[in-house]
């Protein structure tokens, strides 16, 4: 191989392990971001369910079917937002379970099950930082040597490929 591919291999892998590092960073400002939504919604629902303790025996399910058969539509219309801080909240606790183990399995339980809207609004708010911990060291090279690894069996395969039909095209009469 020349010298051109193998240099673009080389900054390919730099290029990888730059951003690799980056992984466990945003991961964390992912977690703290739910984590944050997280509790404002506890803090939201605290009131209703001071008043699900006070009439409905701490059931707050109990709470909500009482706005929902309400004959009043006020009451019922209060009841559409509480569905919503109840669902979020549901939402947000199996995220929020999501990023309790270590890093690797963060990072693979985000990329997978990650809530869109709040990876949208943690890349808009991502604050990069070159934080060289053992965490980001290990996934940037990981990423990397994968990221080359691939790169250069998609390589092998393209010029065996080519190899082979120049051979058939200089075999024929």
């Amino acid at each position: 191989m020349s010298f051109l591919p193998r240099y673009l291999i080389v900054a390919l892998f730099g290029a990888v392990l730059l951003g690799g590092v980056q992984v466990p960073n945003f991961v964390h400002q992912y977690a703290q971001r739910v984590d944050a939504h997280f509790q404002q919604v506890q803090q939201d629902l605290a009131g209703f369910r001071a008043v699900a303790v006070q009439y409905f025996h701490g059931d707050l399910a109990a709470l909500v079917a009482a706005h929902d058969t309400s004959p009043d539509p006020r009451f019922r219309a209060e009841g559409v937002p509480l569905h919503r801080m109840m669902d979020s909240e549901r939402q947000l606790a199996a995220q929020h379970a999501g990023l309790s183990g270590p890093v690797y399995e963060q990072t693979v339980f985000v990329a997978l099950h990650g809530d869109r809207a709040l990876l949208r609004e943690t890349w808009a708010g991502y604050k990069a930082a070159f934080l060289l911990d053992r965490d980001a060291l290990v996934m940037g090279i990981a990423l990397a040597f994968g990221v080359c690894f691939v790169v250069e069996f998609l390589l092998l395969l393209l010029r065996t490929l080519f190899t082979g039909m120049t051979r058939k095209r200089a075999l024929r009469p």
